[in-house]
C-alpha cells in the first residue's frame, strides 16, 4: 500500500561520460551508430542496474515533437536520453 506523500515509482539514470556516436551513413539520414560501448546506470525502487550499449548499436536520436522543438535544444543529454529510449525499445 502506498502511504500519503510517498512516490509509487522511483527511477534514476546516470552515466559517467556521454555516448560517442558516428553517422551511420553519408546521406544525412539522422541515424547514428554507437562508436564504442557506452555504459549507463539505472536505479529503480532500490534495485541497481548497469546497462551496456554495444558498439554498433544504431539509433535515430531524440524524438522531440515539433511543437516543443523551440524549447528543447538537442544536445548531449538529449542524445543520451534518446539512446536510452532506443535501447529500451530494442
Amino acid at each position: 500500500m502506498i502511504e500519503a506523500g510517498e512516490a509509487p515509482f522511483r527511477l534514476a539514470v546516470f552515466w559517467q561520460r556521454p555516448p560517442k556516436l558516428s553517422p551511420a551513413d553519408d546521406q544525412g539520414s539522422g541515424v547514428f551508430d554507437v562508436a564504442e560501448n557506452w555504459v549507463f546506470y539505472l536505479t529503480h525502487n532500490k534495485h541497481h542496474y548497469r546497462v551496456v550499449v554495444p558498439e554498433g548499436f544504431r539509433c535515430d536520436g531524440p524524438s522531440v515533437p515539433w511543437i516543443a522543438q523551440w524549447a528543447v535544444k538537442v544536445s548531449g543529454n538529449t542524445w543520451a536520453a534518446g539512446l536510452i529510449h532506443d535501447v529500451g525499445y530494442s
